[in-house]
């Protein structure tokens, strides 16, 4: 089983979050929806990572500020880590990578109808108990 470290930023805006929906052509949750991020390089640590994948997926220059926690997800092919990241952003959120599709800024009563990637639920319900959603 493949062992994946990823990092992901949390953009919010009037109690809404950007959402990414992914590619059809991603090989694992094509057309779901997620948070900006991606794969940890290797030398490269992780409030790096999520800082350069923002940028590279929306564009968005993105400063990690509080670490939300450490997201697992388990399936036959991989055993993912991803470490969520809450800061501050500057730009306007734009694609600039073939990974994603279209990006929306969502409310959480509108989360409840969309297919997420990875293990965004629970990212999305601690948001939420935490009232920052």
């Amino acid at each position: 089983m493949k062992k994946r470290v990823s990092a992901s930023g949390i953009i919010l805006k009037d109690k809404k979050i950007l959402l990414c929906k992914r590619s059809s052509s991603e090989r694992y949750f094509s057309g779901c929806w997620t948070v900006p991020g991606g794969k940890k390089d290797i030398g490269e640590s992780i409030k790096d990572t999520v800082t350069r994948e923002v940028e590279e997926e929306i564009g968005l220059n993105f400063k990690p500020k509080k670490k939300l926690g450490e997201f697992e997800l388990i399936t036959e092919d991989f055993h993912n880590v991803s470490h969520v990241f809450m800061g501050d952003w500057v730009g306007v959120p734009t694609i600039t990578s073939t990974e994603v599709e279209q990006v929306n800024w969502v409310s959480y009563p509108q989360l409840k109808n969309l297919k997420l990637a990875f293990s965004y639920r629970d990212v999305i319900e601690k948001l939420h108990l935490l009232n920052i959603l």
